[in-house]
Formats: structure tokens, sequence, C-alpha cells
């Protein structure tokens, strides 16, 4: 873990158990057809369709809530950084699980830079956010996602970067983002 993550706090507290099943049974993605907007904590992929990212969810999601979810767990790594449809096993929910809590930044073909953080003008030539690889078989919707690498990215319509410590208001009119420090 890094000086960054607060998990340890979960991992010490006192109700430890039941919040970990707590965690292990939220969505990673969760969609509001009414007001059209998608939430998902880092992004979804660029080669993913939108009904792709609703099922590769559900893989993990059931292996996260299943009895066998220790041993993927004891699986979890950042090896993975590339899709392709003939991953399994492991290799597949790691990257599925990656990308819905770790991507920030790629290169055009959607490979994940793990380390890449910062503002978009400071990345190296070749990287970009992740919602802007062009050609997003996503691209129609409507994305709220938590800006853990500090974007400072503001001209991308449908996407929403919440900074830490932030709220955003959704309507069916757009969205207003709000600082709540």
């Amino acid at each position: 873990m890094t000086p960054e993550d607060t998990l340890h706090e979960i991992l010490n507290a006192p109700d430890r158990d039941e919040l970990l099943k707590w965690l292990r049974l939220r969505s990673l993605i969760h969609h509001d057809a009414k007001l059209n907007f998608t939430l998902v904590h880092a992004g979804i992929p660029g080669e993913w369709s939108f009904s792709q990212a609703l099922t590769f969810a559900y893989e993990v999601e059931s292996v996260l809530s299943g009895s066998n979810y220790a041993a993927f767990l004891e699986n979890r790594k950042q090896d993975q950084s590339r899709w392709h449809a003939k991953l399994r096993g492991w290799k597949r929910l790691n990257f599925i699980a990656n990308a819905y809590t770790q991507m920030a930044y790629c290169n055009e073909q959607g490979k994940l830079d793990f380390n890449a953080t910062g503002p978009v003008d400071a990345q190296p030539s070749g990287l970009m956010p992740w919602y802007r690889v062009p050609n997003r078989l996503t691209s129609q919707l409507n994305l709220v996602f938590a800006d853990d690498a500090h974007f400072a990215d503001s001209n991308c319509a449908g996407f929403y970067p919440l900074p830490a410590l932030s709220a955003l208001r959704l309507s069916t009119s757009g969205a207003m983002i709000a600082a709540m420090s």
C-alpha cells in the first residue's frame, strides 16, 4: 500500500469483516438511464461497448461476491495493461479490475500506464487520459469518475472527473460540480 491509501483504516477497524464484505458487494459500474449518467471509479476502456462494460464488470463482481474472492484478491496484480478478447482467468479479471479501479492514462491503443498521474499537459507524448482515446465505443455516455490522477482537464464534454472532496449534482439537463472543501 502507498501512503495515499486509506484501506489500512478499513483493514484495522474493529468491524473490518463487515466493511470488507460491504466493499466486495459494491458494483464496479452504475448506470442511471433516467438521468443518462454512468458512474465508475476510474474508467472504461475505449474498446469496450457499454454492454461489454456491464458484462465485464459483472465478471469481477461475481468473483468478489462469491466464495472464491480470496483467491482473486491474492492474485491481484497490475501485470495486465492491455485488453484483448482472448484474455482468460486471473489476467482477464485483473485487467477488468484495473480498468475500473486504477485506469488513468493510456496510449492511443488503450494500453494502460499505471504510473502516470498529474495534469494532462505534463504527460509524455503519446499518453492521454483514458476518456480521450480516439473512437471510444462509449463516447455517447455521460461518465462520472474519481479524478485520482489529477487530470486538470476541463474541456471534455460528457466526462465528469471528480476531484477529491467534491460532489456532482446530476439532472437530465446536465451536471454541476461543487467543491466540498
